[in-house]
Order: C-alpha cells, then structure tokens, then sequence
C-alpha cells in the first residue's frame, strides 16, 4: 500500500520506465532514448557512481556485443591461471583479449549522461513500490519518492533491480532461489610487473560453489570471492582470502603469467568439497581438461546466442 499524499493531477506518461540504474538498466535507457523513446529511470540512490555493486569484470562477449568507452575500461587480460584448494595451478593464455575491468563509477555515469542527452528522465532517490493495468493500456507505476508518492503511466516497465527484483515480484513473474553473492577489494598504484593477469582460486572455504580472484590491469588489483549466499559469510571470506593473497603480493608472484576463468557453476555447486575440486582442478591440467578449460575461459562458447 502507498504512503498517503497526492498524485500530480496529469499523470507522468512514457514509453518505457527502467527501475533500476545498473549496468542493464542503463544500457537500456541509453539505447532507447537514443532511438526516440520516451523514458523514465528509476534507482533508490541519488547518485549512480556511489555504492556500485558489481566488480564490472567484463568477458570477451560484452566486449564485442558492447559499445563499451576505452576510458571506462583497464587494459586488456589475456593470461588466466586457475588455481586448486591446494595452489595447484593451470595456466592458460590466449590470442585474443579475454577480459577487462570496467571503471563502473565512471561507466555508470558515463551512460546515464548518454541517457539524459538523448532525452531520458533521471529520477533518483526514487523507489518502485508497484504496477498494474491502466485504464487505458500499458501500465500505471506507483513510486515513492523522500517526499511523496508519484504515479506514471508506461506503456512498457523494465525491472533491471537486481536479483531480488522488486518490479518481477509485482509482475508476478519467477524469482531467483539461487544466489552468487561476493564481494572485493580494490587497490591502485600497485605495480605490475609482467603482463595483465586474472588468477581464479577454487576453494570452498572462501568461495563455495564459485570462485575467489586476483584480477591485475596494471591500473587497479581486484581482490574478490563470490559464493552462494547461504553457505558463507562473505565479509569474513574476504578478509580471509585478501590476507592470504597480500602474503604473496611480491614481484615474484606478479612476474608470473595469469589467466582465468572457470563459470561452470553446477560443477562448483556439486564440487564443494576440496578433495572433489582437487581431483576436478587435476583433471583440467591434463590435455583433454585443459581443452574444455580455453573453451570455457576463452572467447564467446560460454555465453550463446541468444534465440530469435
């Protein structure tokens, strides 16, 4: 139910309101005020390069698909190193550019200003409370602003808040019961000695049923793990895997070559246990393994097409 006040007597009227001002929210504001939509975005924070929550470690499919500033992003990663519970490690390297870490404060603003330009209405510290049919079609939004409540009209709502969306409970549409929740710690003026490099470290103690990393652009050093919600406490797992990680953070530890990724997340669910990612992480150095392994870390295999 609303707080009580007033509704504007004309009611606010546009093509598309986008609750949510994060990387899909924005790009999707951005792109549709740009083709002439009328669009409303909506984000509880007054600002959008504050409280950023997400690492904005782009793979090599948003790289080609998106538009992405070169001033927004760090150098190019090409050299990814998985890591075993026991620091066993497989190193791959590839010909392409594989990964690279986006400046999310900046990018954010960058595309919300694009937004804007092309004609997008910001409205921040704005909550969406609900939605349902209009008299006339599309649907009619309720928000709550600091002050009072505010009711549009939109002929289509885009719910890009997250993984506990507020917009799909309203709409009645799935919700997720499974979560990857992480966290990182961002350093700069680090210096990099060898090339840019991305470290994957499997160990359920600090990441179960995913992965722990060091990503190094020669700009910014990425410390970070990611698991299921219920499993771990995060701000714990971080603090743990930031001092172990610190402990080798000398020249001789960067002057190795890195490469990452492994996102085949059933398989970390089910291998959570260290001997089972051990004997996991031993099958990806043999031949075959580390076959599957450029697949899954290397260019576009992991991330399909989307059908038409």
């Amino acid at each position: 139910m609303l707080p009580r006040g007033r509704y504007r007597q004309v009611m606010e009227q546009y093509d598309v309101v986008v609750v949510g001002a994060g990387l899909a929210g924005l790009e999707a504001a951005r792109g549709l005020a740009e083709r002439g939509a009328s669009v409303l975005v909506v984000d509880r924070r007054d600002v959008v390069d504050e409280r950023v929550a997400t690492t904005g470690i782009f793979v090599r499919r948003t790289l080609e698909d998106f538009d992405l500033p070169e001033d927004c992003l760090g150098l190019p990663v090409r050299d990814v190193v998985v890591a075993s519970p026991a620091g066993r490690e497989l190193h791959l390297t590839s010909d392409q550019v594989e990964y690279r870490v986006g400046r999310m404060g900046r990018l954010y603003r960058r595309w919300l200003d694009g937004a804007v330009a092309g004609g997008a209405v910001w409205a921040p510290g704005t909550t969406f409370v609900s939605a349902v049919p209009a008299p006339g079609g599309g649907l009619a939004v309720d928000l709550q602003t600091a002050d009072s409540p505010r009711r549009v009209e939109a002929r289509f709502l885009i719910g890009a808040d997250g993984s506990q969306s507020a917009v799909a409970r309203a709409l009645g549409m799935d919700v997720n019961r499974r979560e990857i929740v992480g966290a990182e710690t961002v350093y700069e003026g680090v210096p990099l000695d060898g090339p840019p490099h991305f470290r994957c470290v499997l160990d359920p103690h600090v990441a179960p049923g995913y992965l722990a990393w060091v990503v190094h652009d020669g700009e910014e050093v990425h410390i970070g793990v990611g698991g299921q919600v219920r499993r771990y406490a995060v701000a714990q797992a971080l603090r743990v895997f930031t001092q172990r990680m610190q402990a080798r953070y000398d020249g001789r530890w960067f002057r190795r070559r890195f490469r990452k990724r492994l996102a085949l997340r059933n398989a970390l669910v089910a291998l959570w246990t260290p001997a089972a990612l051990e004997l996991g992480c031993a099958l990806l150095r043999t031949p075959p393994g580390r076959a599957v392994a450029r697949d899954v870390f290397f260019g576009r295999g992991s991330f399909p097409n989307a059908p038409h």
